[in-house]
């Protein structure tokens, strides 16, 4: 059993604390604008996968595009007129929310009779390619089609007169699987649609809705329906109900998503400023919920289990599925930022309380229970660019805690957590420590499972010369350790004992040149059970990367990992070989692009008797993908005319000691085809833009 995930993170030589995002000096936007904010070159990619970005004290992560230079945001419910405020914040890998910038900007409203203005406008592109197969060879059967087509559109209007505006948008696919029939039965497929009537920043919304709030009754809820939104409501209060489509929707299917009222969640939430001073020193969120589900809902029973996942997976809970339910849940949550400093608290109250029918032979139950929440995070400078950051939070979910609005919220669970770290000239040091425990009703009956993790981390950019960085590279270091003993509190008669460890260490060395830079690193872990449930297992591993650009738009990359997981039971090892090479540039002016990818994995497994079937995987498993591609961009896109791109394709794959008949016959025959396939693709995309721009 693997001990855990075997990742690497390597941190950059420019350090991970003194950058601020790069406000644009305009501080104007219309109301059809992106909104796009500038990032510090050399951010590495675990720092931009950790970036939360906040509108008007709202969390707008999920919606941003973000990239290696900015963040891209384009409102699926444009802004409101008026001031606004945006909030840029890192999440470290200990949890320490460090302040990354603010930029309050103004959004102006269309002018009543503006010259050269019409109040009205459609823009949006619609793009389509064409492939044909023009070479093939020992291709697995059935092989696809020779010919296909597929298109994409995204469009949008807007009718704006005085201070109301109706907007609508679509975007979605269209073409055929096979150049014949559609795309599952239909010509085109909305992924998106929706139209909204505005008035400054109260709108009404029909379609596809992301409700931005995030708390311990509704959360992440992106789904088709209505909603509606009032604004500027005394005590700098705003009101947002809604009415949407408990299970998720595609397509043309559902309508507008909240004509069913058996699959359907509606609810309302509060949320007030009532400081006008310091709109960030108290905000209250008051929401109420309701609705009901044909299916998927379900209840968890507690029990004591084990894995090697860091952090582990238990305590877990089985889950007994329950036909449709029906109930309510409310949540009131107290956040404050204290004024003057960087202290943020948070803490939120939730209960629900659902009816499940009791179809297929069972008997309805009724199920109601409490959540609650309490966190506070803390950053501090402390001169000469050094800063000190700590966060603590605790959770409890009640064991048949239910909310249709957060159907991700894990039952009976109660964590806490705390962390601390400093950084600065180069070194960042944290470190975290919790624990996570079941049986949140303290069942007598059933047994308790308690969890401990805890996790050191270091990276440091070396200061070095540059005699010697001329030569090795600018280099940084990243160590880091988790732990993790999961082990019964209480032990009931009959029921299974859990007591586990997971230990996994990383080593990580980065050397960086204008225009190369290469890593080399090792990881370790180990899983041990104590209760002789499952087999104790170490890991260990190399890895090594080199990545060289090329003028301003090439590359090459070379990266490697090798595993070798040994089970101290059985005496058996699972031996991983991963190598991957990619490359990329352009030729031409830019007319020509080009880009290879070769990946190739090697698994040589002793197999434990009767843990893997060996008819399908084999005890020595080679796979190897490569794919090529050439684009001639014949045509360039201009803001009014659409370009023509001409492209030769082709892809390889090749697998040994699997057993292809009997994948094929199990319905993995993915993992059984082989062979070689060329293409020559036509794709073109044309913009459209009508009216105000």
């Amino acid at each position: 059993m693997l001990a855990g995930a075997l990742g690497i993170e390597h941190a950059q030589a420019d350090g991970a604390v003194s950058w601020m995002i790069q406000a644009p000096s305009q501080s104007e936007l219309s109301p059809a604008a992106n909104v796009e904010i500038a990032l510090p070159a050399g951010l590495s990619a675990s720092q931009l996968a950790s970036l939360g970005i906040e509108i008007d004290q709202i969390d707008i992560t999920a919606l941003a595009h973000i990239s290696a230079n900015k963040i891209l945001y384009t409102p699926p419910q444009p802004l409101g007129p008026g001031l606004h405020d945006l909030r840029v914040v890192e999440y470290a890998s200990d949890g320490q929310l460090i302040p990354r910038g603010d930029w309050r900007f103004t959004v102006t409203a269309l002018a009543k009779g503006a010259a050269g203005k019409r109040g009205w406008y459609v823009k949006g592109n619609v793009g389509g390619t064409l492939s044909e197969r023009v070479a093939e060879s020992d291709l697995t059967p059935p092989a696809p089609s020779a010919l296909t087509g597929n298109g994409t559109f995204d469009l949008k209007a807007a009718r704006t007169m005085a201070e109301w505006s109706v907007e609508g948008s679509m975007s979605g696919l269209a073409g055929t699987d096979n150049g014949i029939g559609a795309i599952g039965g239909q010509a085109v497929q909305p992924a998106q649609m929706q139209v909204a009537l505005r008035h400054g920043k109260d709108n009404l919304i029909l379609g596809d809705q992301a409700l931005p709030f995030d708390n311990l009754a509704i959360s992440g809820l992106s789904r088709r329906g209505v909603s509606g939104h009032l604004a500027d409501l005394p005590l700098g209060t705003d009101l947002t109900a809604f009415s949407v489509r408990e299970s998720s929707l595609a397509g043309f299917y559902g309508g507008f998503g909240f004509t069913d009222s058996g699959d359907v969640v509606s609810g309302a939430l509060l949320q007030s400023h009532p400081l006008a001073g310091a709109p960030k020193a108290l905000v209250v969120q008051v929401g109420v919920f309701t609705g009901t589900a044909p299916a998927g809902l379900s209840t968890v029973v507690p029990y004591p289990a084990g894995n090697g996942s860091f952090p582990p997976a238990v305590p877990n809970g089985a889950v007994i599925p329950v036909q449709s339910g029906s109930g309510t849940a409310w949540v009131v949550g107290l956040s404050s930022q204290i004024p003057g400093s960087t202290l943020q608290l948070n803490t939120q109250y939730a209960g629900s309380s659902f009816d499940f029918e009791g179809t297929s032979g069972q008997s309805p139950v009724k199920a109601s229970d409490n959540a609650y929440s309490a966190a506070a995070n803390y950053s501090h400078p402390l001169g000469d660019h050094w800063m000190l950051g700590a966060n603590a939070s605790y959770q409890d979910v009640g064991t048949y805690f239910t909310s249709l609005a957060n159907p991700t919220l894990t039952p009976d669970r109660r964590n806490g957590t705390a962390a601390a770290s400093l950084s600065g000239h180069g070194l960042s040091l944290a470190a975290s420590g919790g624990f996570t425990e079941d049986n949140t009703d303290d069942n007598a009956s059933i047994a308790t499972v308690r969890s401990l993790p805890q996790s050191v981390s270091l990276s440091y950019a070396f200061g070095l010369p540059t005699t010697v960085t001329s030569w090795l590279g600018a280099p940084s270091l990243s160590l880091s350790r988790q732990d993790a003993r999961t082990r019964n509190v209480t032990l009931p008669s009959g029921t299974e004992p859990s007591d586990s460890d997971v230990l996994n260490e990383t080593l990580g060395l980065n050397f960086s040149y204008p225009h190369l830079t290469w890593q080399a690193g090792v990881t370790g872990g180990k899983y041990r059970d104590y209760t002789g449930q499952q087999d104790n297992t170490d890991n260990f591993g190399p890895t090594a990367g080199l990545t060289v650009t090329l003028g301003k738009s090439g590359s090459i990359g070379l990266n490697m990992q090798l595993i070798d997981s040994h089970d101290l039971v059985q005496d058996t090892h699972t031996l991983d070989h991963n190598y991957a090479l990619n490359a990329a540039d352009s030729f031409l002016s830019n007319k020509v692009t080009a880009q290879l990818t070769l990946s190739i994995n090697r698994n040589t497994q002793q197999l434990i008797p009767g843990s893997i079937p060996p008819q399908l995987i084999g005890n020595d498993v080679v796979l190897r993908t490569a794919s090529a591609q050439l684009t001639w961009h014949a045509v360039a896109a201009t803001a009014h005319r659409g370009g023509l791109d001409i492209g030769l394709a082709c892809s390889w794959n090749e697998s040994s000691g699997l057993n292809d008949a009997v994948l094929t016959t199990q319905g993995y025959s993915a993992l059984a085809t082989t062979g070689f396939q060329g293409f020559l693709t036509f794709s073109s995309r044309w913009p459209l833009a009508l009216g105000d721009q």
